[in-house]
């Protein structure tokens, strides 16, 4: 469960990462 709520704050921060990296 914790795994899997990591992955997903993980992915959301991977996300966020790409956007300010593709400016």
């Amino acid at each position: 469960m914790l795994r899997k709520r990591q992955r997903k704050m993980q992915q959301k921060q991977l996300k966020k990462w790409i956007k300010s990296f593709t400016i």
